[in-house]
């Protein structure tokens, strides 16, 4: 069998590092799907794409998840401690064959969420139900967003900056 070989851009890295925020709740060190979830919403706060990222989610509301984020994690404003280590849940590596398998080997941000919203929590699933977003729709349009961005060499918060300013000129 022939070992699959991946590139992972730095906003893949630094949405990992977001996600590690959150496995200070985990003994196993293992970064979960709400991680990267909660992650992604700490990582995309930092650019300029937080408000037509969290549009193209559904979120009518984004500080519902700050809310969830108070209400189960111990996170202190300007957080500095996380695990020096930590791993991806198993089922992440499956992900990543299976785009593999579709052409897709250099792996950003989305791909993480991806994986992310197919094993969320039940707790972190009813978040999204408040919101009305129906997750097998918006997996759907991640892996446009995904497999555009990666045929095109585009970043996803490159592509979301250009969305946002041409819907801007409408």
């Amino acid at each position: 069998m022939k070992k699959k070989t991946f590139v992972f851009t730095k906003d893949y890295l630094e949405n990992l590092a977001y996600a590690g925020f959150f496995t200070l709740k985990h003994e196993s060190k293992k970064i979960a799907a709400d991680d990267v979830i909660l992650g992604t919403f700490f990582y995309t706060q930092k650019t300029p794409i937080h408000t037509i990222f969290r549009k193209f989610l559904g979120f009518r509301q984004p500080e519902a998840i700050s809310a969830y984020i108070k209400e189960h994690y111990a996170l202190q404003e300007g957080v500095s401690q996380i695990h020096e280590t930590f791993q991806l849940a198993d089922f992440f590596e499956k992900q990543f064959i299976s785009f593999a398998d579709e052409g897709i080997k250099k792996l950003n941000f989305l791909v993480l969420l991806y994986g992310a919203l197919g094993s969320m929590s039940p707790e972190l699933q009813d978040v999204f139900d408040e919101q009305q977003i129906d997750i097998s729709v918006t997996r759907q349009k991640l892996m446009k967003i995904i497999s555009l961005t990666s045929t095109v060499d585009i970043t996803p918060v490159n592509f979301f900056t250009t969305l946002q300013e041409m819907l801007g000129k409408l």
